[in-house]
């Protein structure tokens, strides 16, 4: 299997979050029966009451186990083996996730919670080499500071090939100056080989943000690249591309 690819969802996957999810919801049963008193309506324990019984509450309507909360999305693992966003800002259900490392990644922001859940991530291949932003740690900090490394999906590991076609578009894009011909080049270059090697869009638009950000630019140059990455991306991702077009 490519490591951007579908994952074959086995058995063991499904019942052991199938359990995880059931556990959690009979836990959460029990606490709403010997709940006591509410608390006062401002203080931090009625915000927390709050917000367990609105993880519940979405955890039964999407019969998902919940994994944590990152940058306002709520994310959720669901038996089948997907992972389902609700955004606190819309608050609503806002994205469905299939992809082998879009599942690691939320796998990896549960397994704080659900320990369990670590021996459902994917193996490191081989090839693979360490995330450069992480060192292979997959995460960083501890306790409310802890949090998953978004660049490498919470894996730790880059699958074979990205992390050189990550170094070679750092490369091209420092040669390109502000040279848009150079810098659209680069970014084909970059698409081109992903996609020769099975990785698909998140995957890429990910890797290509790293690359960029190590290329020692200026927020508005980054801004430009992204957005003439995003012109380039329609070749290989028409319409599905997850970042600025030109």
């Amino acid at each position: 299997m490519v490591a951007g690819g579908f994952p074959v969802v086995t058995p063991a996957f499904t019942r052991l979050a199938t359990r995880l999810r059931d556990d959690y919801l009979a836990s959460a049963r029990k606490d709403a029966r010997r709940r006591g008193p509410d608390a006062h309506p401002h203080s931090k324990e009625r915000y927390q009451q709050s917000e367990r019984e609105e993880e519940a509450k979405l955890a039964r309507q999407l019969q998902a186990l919940p994994l944590g909360i990152v940058e306002f999305l709520w994310y959720f693992l669901h038996p089948e083996g997907h992972v389902l966003t609700f955004s606190l800002l819309d608050e609503d259900v806002t994205g469905a996730f299939s992809q082998q490392h879009e599942l690691d990644h939320g796998l990896r922001i549960g397994s704080q919670r659900f320990p369990e859940l670590e021996s459902l991530l994917s193996p490191r291949p081989a090839g693979a080499t360490d995330c450069t932003v992480c060192a292979g740690r997959a995460s960083s900090g501890e306790g409310e500071d802890w949090h998953v490394c978004g660049y490498c999906w919470g894996r730790g590991w880059f699958p074979p090939g990205l992390g050189e076609l990550i170094e070679q578009l750092i490369a091209s894009l420092k040669r390109a100056g502000e040279d848009d011909a150079a810098i659209a080049a680069a970014a084909r270059a970059f698409l081109g080989g992903g996609v020769a090697l099975g990785f698909g869009p998140s995957l890429l638009c990910a890797a290509y943000e790293l690359g960029v950000r190590c290329a020692g630019l200026d927020d508005a140059q980054i801004d430009r690249r992204f957005r003439i990455c995003g012109a380039a991306a329609q070749e290989h991702f028409p319409g599905g591309w997850p970042s600025w077009t030109e």
